[in-house]
């Protein structure tokens, strides 16, 4: 993969350049820390892309609230259900005495009727309350087989790209450990002197602070250069730096 070829790019790069001119050795580090850089940032947006998705934990939430609805349905249904059974063996039991022929008295009949026709609307109420849960049951039933079903799809995608990511990851932390490798090697051939120029430089100057001299120009402002400046920064043995941005000027 083409975010995979920093390493060896920079290490041919390196190679090839620490052998021309003093400065070539800070150069070729510079490149490397660019690559290190480049690749420490790209393990952040992996390390930002791991872990589940907005949309992931929306639906987990989603059927997690559902399956909570329809478990307090059934409870609430199962209630009824008993309370509904209970009723109706009231009301079998005042119609019993209501129409066994045991109670003669007009007006104790007259109150068993009353009872009679009021649990007859309480159960009538019940029912309906019984039905409106029902309903709704088959309905959050219905809605909880489609969100299980997005979310199965949701978290199957979600799981493949974990693993690219995580593979991808791997990938890039074994080119930064060799990247890391020829960064040592390139620091131990760099006068502490020189390395501490460029560290301070580095830190001011968004990681670069060596600049390629090209066509009298410096790299990193882009201001036309001395002549004498230049070649100082050619033939000297010792770091030479732009009047204008600081950078220490390397004249391949």
């Amino acid at each position: 993969m083409a975010r995979y070829s920093v390493y060896n790019r920079h290490a041919t790069l390196s190679s090839a350049v620490a052998a021309m001119h003093p400065m070539a050795y800070l150069y070729a580090l510079q490149e490397t820390d660019l690559a290190i850089d480049s690749l420490r940032q790209q393990i952040a947006q992996i390390d930002a892309q791991l872990g589940e998705t907005e949309e992931l934990i929306q639906l987990k939430t989603q059927v997690e609230a559902t399956r909570k609805r329809i478990q307090q349905l059934h409870s609430q249904q199962r209630d009824l259900e008993l309370e509904t059974l209970s009723l109706q063996d009231k009301i079998k039991g005042v119609e019993n005495k209501l129409y066994g022929g045991e109670i003669t008295n007009p007006k104790e009949l007259q109150g068993l009727l009353e009872d009679l026709q009021a649990l007859k609307k309480q159960l009538s109420l019940l029912e309906d309350r019984l039905l409106t849960l029902m309903i709704e049951g088959d309905e959050q039933e219905k809605a909880l087989r489609k969100q299980e079903e997005r979310l199965s799809q949701v978290l199957t995608a979600w799981q493949e790209e974990q693993e690219k990511l995580k593979a991808e990851r791997g990938q890039l932390e074994e080119q930064l450990r060799l990247l890391e490798a020829q960064r040592d090697a390139q620091v131990a051939q760099v006068a502490p002197p020189f390395l501490s120029l460029y560290e301070g430089l580095r830190a001011r100057r968004q990681g670069r602070a060596v600049a390629k001299v090209e066509r009298g120009l410096c790299g990193g402002c882009h201001i036309a250069l001395p002549v004498s400046l230049v070649q100082r920064a050619r033939t000297g043995s010792s770091p030479v730096q732009c009047s204008s941005c600081e950078r220490i000027l390397y004249v391949p």
